[in-house]
C-alpha cells in the first residue's frame, strides 16, 4: 500500500511539472534567403497584450538577434524586416481530484468476505472524492519577422507558457526562456 501512495505522488509530480512546462515552435518561408537580412527595426503589434512584457520580449529578441549579426535601425531608417511581437493570455481552470476515507468503496461487496447490506465496511468509512479547482493562466507569445520589401512574414516563433507567473521577475524569465528556444532555429538551415 505504501509503495501504491509513493508511486502516486511521483507520478503527480511529474505531471505538474509538464504541466507548466513551455512549448516553443517555429516556421519559416523555406524560399526565403535569410543571409541577406542584415538589419530589422520593431513595428507596433495590432495586438500586443500586456504593455508591460514589451521591456523583456523587445531586449530578449534584440541580444538573439545581435548575437547572429543582425542589427537594430530606429525608426526613419530602412531596415530588411520588420518585427512585431504580440501576447495572448488565456484563464483556465484544472481540477484536482482525491479520494479521501479507506476501504473499497461503497456497494454491497465491501464486507470482509461477505454480502454486506449497509453498503460500508465494518468500522472502515467509505471512500468519498473531493474536487478542488486551480485556476491558471495562459499565455502565448509571438514573434514575427516580415520582410519589409515583400510584405510578407517570413519567419514566426511562437511559445506557449502553460502557466504564467504572478511575479514579474519569474515572467521575465519565462519569456528569456521562450525567446532563446525560438532562437536556437535561427537563421534556419
Amino acid at each position: 500500500m505504501k509503495r501504491l501512495q509513493v508511486s502516486a505522488a511521483g507520478l503527480s509530480l511529474l505531471v505538474c511539472f509538464a504541466a507548466f512546462g513551455q512549448t516553443v515552435k517555429v516556421n519559416w518561408n523555406a524560399k526565403t534567403q535569410f543571409a541577406k537580412y542584415k538589419t530589422y527595426s520593431w513595428k507596433a503589434s495590432a495586438n500586443p497584450g500586456n504593455p508591460l512584457f514589451a521591456q523583456w520580449v523587445q531586449p530578449d529578441v534584440d541580444d538573439q538577434l545581435a548575437a547572429r549579426g543582425i542589427q537594430i535601425l530606429y525608426p526613419g531608417q530602412n531596415p530588411d524586416l520588420y518585427l512585431i511581437y504580440s501576447i495572448h493570455t488565456l484563464e483556465t481552470e484544472d481540477a484536482t481530484t482525491t479520494m479521501e476515507g479507506y476501504g473499497w468503496g461503497d456497494g454491497p461487496w465491501t464486507g470482509w468476505g461477505g454480502w454486506n447490506t449497509d453498503g460500508e465496511t465494518e468500522g472502515v468509512p467509505a471512500v468519498g472524492t473531493v474536487t478542488t479547482d486551480h485556476p491558471r493562466t495562459l499565455g502565448i507569445l509571438t514573434v514575427d519577422m516580415v520582410d519589409v520589401k515583400k510584405k510578407v512574414v517570413v519567419w514566426r516563433g511562437q511559445g506557449t507558457v502553460e502557466h504564467m507567473s504572478k511575479s514579474d521577475r519569474k515572467d521575465a524569465e519565462q519569456v528569456k526562456k521562450i525567446v532563446v528556444k525560438m532562437f536556437q532555429q535561427f537563421p534556419p538551415k
